[in-house]
């Protein structure tokens, strides 16, 4: 979060603008053009980043409280699906077992490049947070820094 509040300074001293101004205009065009988003991957990075700005205690963030919401919402429509138990489970994120079979060092990966490709993976956020989670506890947060009143008519609009 800080250097995305140092970013948004940086540009609003560069273009002459307050960084509230700023920081709405970026979220607007975020809210606006992230349905074009089509890898999964990005979508769900685009949504863990979202869903990070509800507790960043700003107005415009609270302005836009539905339309995060409705792209969170989204992300998770596309990348949750069922397990063979039923159960909803995020398709991006790798299990301890996953996590194993990626971080197998007795060389059976192909090449380098997969290797370090795996190494990455385990290191990726979208990798190893589930974004229905951390949804959920970034809201919780939010309800307890605004309080329940205000947070229960952020809800209802």
């Amino acid at each position: 979060k800080e250097i995305f509040i140092e970013v948004i300074n940086k540009v609003s001293v560069n273009i002459n603008q307050s960084p509230d101004l700023v920081l709405n205009k970026i979220i607007d065009v975020w809210l606006d053009k992230m349905p074009l988003v089509s890898q999964l991957e990005k979508k769900k990075l685009l949504g863990l980043a979202l869903a990070s700005l509800l507790t960043a205690n700003s107005s415009f963030v609270y302005n836009k409280f539905c339309g995060i919401l409705l792209a969170v919402s989204e992300v998770l429509n596309d990348i949750t699906r069922t397990d063979e138990n039923g159960l909803h489970i995020d398709a991006l994120y790798y299990s301890e077992n996953e996590f194993c079979s990626l971080n197998d060092d007795n060389g059976s990966f192909e090449t380098e490049h997969d290797y370090r490709k795996k190494q990455l993976a385990l290191k990726d956020p979208v990798h190893v947070i589930i974004l229905e989670e951390y949804f959920k506890s970034q809201m919780q947060e939010l309800q307890r820094s605004i309080g329940q009143s205000q947070f229960d008519q952020f809800v209802q609009t």
